[in-house]
C-alpha cells in the first residue's frame, strides 16, 4: 500500500516537472 502512495507521488512530481 505504501508503495502505491510512493508511486502516486512520483507520478505527480514527474507531471509537474514535465509542465
Amino acid at each position: 500500500m505504501l508503495n502505491m502512495s510512493y508511486w502516486k507521488h512520483l507520478k505527480v512530481i514527474y507531471i509537474y516537472i514535465y509542465m
